[in-house]
């Protein structure tokens, strides 16, 4: 490469002036978010973009989310007859039922719904629905009634030719009684109505002799006006909350981040987009798009409309005439480490970038990884041709080890392979997996942190990192771990800081300290967690009217403290006077409790400079504990310490870092495919709400993403990693193969169910990868 450059370049003085001026520039060059470019542009040249000067970026969209969604559920509902009311609450049974369906599509408006539903006038087919069944009622109730043979529903059946394995005789009976209940005025079943439609007897049918009466038809027409409710109410809720919230965010002049892409997307679309571009371009003309395959359809869209001669010049430095510079733009990403699709990126995105150029530049060196962990590696993922499905567009290239020494990672004196496989030998479901291997991975722990040396140094709880998909999981770990003495720290947890139980006490606390005198308040008080007094020790204090007096005047220093000087200064005060802290310190759980405390403290004093009184205050935390935001950042917990402990991460998280040693007790769980997003042969992204045509597509998406996962989680561990293996069954039936790994390891036979004999060829796969998978059950 050096080589090259030095041909190209004549005055090789010049050309190093150059590089030594270009790096004492690269301070200047400017580092933004996608979101935070978008930001800065619109405000930079609002005239260009139309943007409004006094719009205010509103990082928490939660109580905008709400109220829109609110505001639909009153419309949709209220003003809805009993009968469709009462319709829609079995289907869902609040706003917040809707809420937890809808939330995470609001922002995907590229994404297109299979079917749409969002113009459906629901009362006029309701009306049209609830005149065919009491038609359909009445005819049947005739029909049912009639004592002629030719009339006998039940007799026609069974002397047709319709099959009678499907219409048997234990079954016909039963759901000819429901036909009948239904009739009677019970809620229609259509599964069993469907078996009466005349269609669905015409198939069944193994020769003409097919039953035939005009109820059936009937029964055919009225399922085939069934309003598919969830559907409906999700289409319709989907597209008023989204109008809800650009209305009231345009009354209130506020933005949340994804307006801020919509709002230079569209600028740049806008009339006035090429002068906006052109400005853009000439503040900027090189642009690097770092994490590129994180990105989705609408980032893309503005930067491949600002670079657009760039991006149709295969990445080219290109010159461009009108601005008399230079552009280029460089999208640099690993697709293999696309795993955030939950959040809105699109894999499709960066295949459809991948294909615009053609020009591609690969890393081939792994710096960082021992050269046995970057081996084992490349041996796992060439098993398969395919290994991240789209091998076109995703392929897996060997990898070159930087660090060529020999492993480093001893166990009891002996040297161990960088991958390491734990065979259990026996049929386990995902709960029986999760609870051994928990066990299992928290036993090899305390063995490798009694007897492991890793640069012939003891290897340390800083060494270990467990990697897992979500809290469940984590959760039996920490339990396993702790019943050996072994800390753990999960370095994951979501959870808002109030809805704990601390921040209940702390409600009891406060009202404590703003009224003492106030008996109730203060023994409520006294009886939380924050104080922990036994139950005779508060039998105690309630007796003795000195001790109470003297704990009110206590109490009454805290509320002026609280006046004048605001309420973290009150309760740091409270945490220093009762030596709190080193009681709570002398529990295992004591630095998760002082970290929420002070947590907990340091928002309510942010909150207090917002409000008028201390009343208010003791609003906003009740308010909170019922409502706590799941988008606000400042309010997830804190990391209470991890020195010296085990690392608890999930492979989300995890994704950047690294860990010398990891382990992956779970990779095997099996997660049933959900359905979802998927993405036709143009790379649109479709939602289907009914049916599963698309089964397949989906599917097959799901795989591919927890097979780039898979790839996350091992390229973590820079000299070791550990898998527990088992065949997992569900229902009887092994589907560990259809896992990421199980379709690496069984790559032509990942989809296919195998009777019997599923472990002895798991531990043969194992053997052929030459890797270490030792029968520990």
């Amino acid at each position: 490469f050096i080589n090259q450059l030095l041909e190209m370049h004549d005055d090789h003085s010049r050309a190093v002036l150059d590089l030594e001026y270009a790096a004492s520039e690269m301070d200047q060059a400017a580092i933004f978010t996608i979101h935070g470019f978008c930001q800065r542009m619109l405000s930079e040249h609002a005239f260009e973009s139309g943007a409004n000067f006094n719009d205010e970026l509103v990082s928490d969209d939660s109580e905008i989310v709400r109220q829109a969604l609110l505001d639909y559920w009153r419309v949709e509902l209220y003003e809805a007859p009993a009968d469709l009311a009462y319709e829609i609450l079995s289907h869902f049974s609040g706003p917040d039922q809707l809420f937890t369906k809808v939330r995470p599509y609001l922002g995907l408006e590229h994404v297109q719904l299979e079917p749409d539903l969002s113009d459906f006038n629901l009362l006029e087919n309701w009306q049209a629905f609830s005149q065919l069944q009491q038609q359909l009622r009445d005819d049947l109730s005739k029909v049912i009634s009639s004592n002629e043979e030719q009339d006998d529903l039940l007799q026609l059946i069974q002397s047709s030719s319709v099959n009678k394995t499907s219409y048997s005789k234990k079954h016909l009976p039963n759901w000819y009684a429901k036909l009948s209940a239904f009739a009677a005025g019970d809620d229609p079943d259509f599964k069993v109505l469907g078996r009466f439609a005349q269609d669905e007897l015409i198939n069944k049918s193994k020769t003409d002799d097919v039953p035939r009466h005009a109820i059936f038809e009937e029964i055919a027409q009225f399922c085939s006006q069934k309003i598919d409710f969830k559907a409906v109410i999700f289409c319709r809720g989907l597209s008023s909350i989204r109008l809800n919230m650009q209305r009231q965010k345009e009354q209130y002049q506020q933005l949340s981040f994804d307006d801020l892409l919509a709002k230079l997307a569209g600028a740049l679309q806008s009339d006035n987009g090429e002068a906006l571009a052109k400005v853009i371009r000439s503040q900027y003309p090189f642009a690097l798009i770092d994490e590129f395959q994180d990105t989705d359809a609408q980032q893309y869209a503005i930067f491949s409309t600002l670079y657009q001669q760039t991006v149709k010049s295969d990445l080219d430095l290109e010159t461009n005439s009108e601005q008399n510079h230079e552009l280029g733009l460089l999208m640099i990403g690993d697709p293999k480490q696309a795993i955030y699709a939950f959040r809105g990126a699109d894999i499709f995105t960066y295949i459809a970038a991948r294909r615009q150029v053609t020009k591609h530049y690969t890393l081939d060196t792994n710096w960082r990884s021992s050269a046995a962990m970057v081996n084992a590696t490349n041996q796992l993922f060439l098993r398969s041709k395919s290994a991240f499905i789209y091998h076109q567009d995703i392929p897996f290239l060997a990898m070159k080890a930087a660090k060529k020494q020999a492993s480093s990672l001893t166990l009891a004196g002996k040297s161990i392979p960088a991958m390491n496989f734990w065979v259990v030998s026996k049929a386990l479901n995902n709960d029986q997996y999760l609870d051994q291997f928990a066990t299992i991975c928290a036993s090899q722990i305390e063995n490798m942190l009694r007897h492991g040396t890793l640069k012939e140094q003891p290897v340390s709880a800083q060494n270990i990192a467990i990697l897992v998909r979500d809290r469940k999981e984590a959760s039996v770990l920490q339990v396993a771990l702790s019943a050996r003495s072994i800390d753990s720290v999960f370095m994951s947890n979501r959870d808002n800081v109030y809805s704990i139980h601390l921040a209940q006490a702390l409600i009891y606390l406060l009202k404590a300290v703003n009224d003492p005198t106030n008996e109730q308040a203060l023994r409520s008080a006294m009886a939380s967690d924050i104080f922990r007094f036994t139950a005779s020790e508060l039998y105690n204090l309630n007796q003795d009217e000195i001790a109470w007096e003297r704990l009110v005047e206590e109490f009454l220093a805290y509320r002026k403290i609280w006046q004048r000087s605001g309420v973290l200064a009150m309760l740091q005060q409270l945490l220093q006077k009762r030596a709190i802290a080193e009681r709570w310190l002398c529990d295992t759980n004591g630095e998760r409790q002082l970290t929420d405390y002070l947590h907990l403290a340091e928002l309510l004093q942010q909150a207090s400079a917002n409000l008028e009184s201390s009343e208010a205050l003791i609003r906003f935390l009740q308010e909170r504990c019922q409502q706590p935001s799941a988008q606000a950042s400042e309010q997830q917990l804190r990391l209470d310490s991890d020195r010296k402990r085990v690392t608890i991460i999930t492979i989300h998280k995890s994704k950047g870092l690294e860990y010398d040693l990891v382990y992956l007790p779970f990779i095997c769980r099996y997660r049933s495919p959900t359905q979802g997003i998927y993405h036709d042969e143009n790379g649109q992204p479709f939602l289907e709400l009914s049916g599963d045509e698309s089964k397949e597509k989906w599917q097959q998406e799901q795989l591919a993403e927890d097979l780039r996962l898979l790839y996350v989680a091992i390229t973590r561990a820079a000299h070791g990693c550990f898998l527990g293996m088992a065949q997992v069954s569900l229902r009887n039936k092994s589907v560990w193969q259809k896992t990421a790994i199980g379709y690496l390891l069984n790559s032509a036979d990942v989809m296919t169910d195998k009777e019997g004999g599923q472990q002895d060829e798991l531990l043969q796969v194992l053997d052929a990868l030459q890797l270490s998978c030792p029968d520990i059950g």
